[in-house]
């Protein structure tokens, strides 16, 4: 059983996409079985694509989906992940990010949390450029703090899929999570940061 889908869009990313890729080997051998990866090549004109089915390749998992699609942004790119994850949960991580943990630890000890928040740390080589904490946020608050400001990336979140009222705008060409977070308070119903 599928307990968390992985969502990377990827659009010309063949200079990060390997440690995104990489970065997947954090997840322990034996919780491999509960995580989908959904790569989605957004029409790239790199390597991107030959990157993303290579690793499929490697993978040799049913779990490891490639979708190859016309460029349509991060949004649609994200919305074509969203349309065939199977998870429980969802955690998207672009095409530059690296995941630096294995979710599965954080999941084993879910009770009724809606989401998950994470520090992420910005990077320059080996050096911490910063850390940015999550902000803890309440269906009661969430309207107050994401109108002022978005603190979440999309790879800062863990969060139910049961949670998505409706998909990301497509069309947007920035800040399309700002919106897509602002769009599902229900999200942040019982965060843990």
């Amino acid at each position: 059983m599928i307990s968390l889908s992985i969502i990377i869009p990827a659009y010309n990313a063949a200079k990060t996409l390997p440690r995104t890729l990489a970065s997947l080997s954090r997840i322990a051998t034996e919780d491999r079985a509960a995580v989908e990866v959904i790569a989605i090549n957004d029409g790239s004109t790199d390597e991107s694509p030959s990157l993303l089915h290579q690793a499929k390749s490697d993978a040799n998992s049913p779990a490891f989906h490639v979708l190859d699609q016309t460029n349509g942004g991060a949004a649609k790119a994200r919305n074509a992940g969203l349309a065939i994850a199977q998870g429980e949960w969802i955690f998207f991580l672009d095409a530059d990010d690296e995941l630096n943990f294995n979710p599965l630890t954080i999941l084993r000890t879910a009770r009724d949390e809606t989401c998950f928040g994470f520090t992420l740390e910005y990077r320059r080589g080996d050096r911490v450029l910063s850390r940015v904490k999550p902000r803890s946020i309440t269906r009661e608050g969430w309207a107050e703090a994401l109108t002022a400001k978005n603190y979440f990336q999309p790879s800062s979140l863990l969060f139910r899929k049961r949670c998505i009222e409706e998909p990301f705008r497509e069309g947007i060409a920035c800040v399309e999570d700002w919106l897509f977070w602002m769009c599902i308070p229900g999200i942040f119903e019982r965060m843990r940061a």
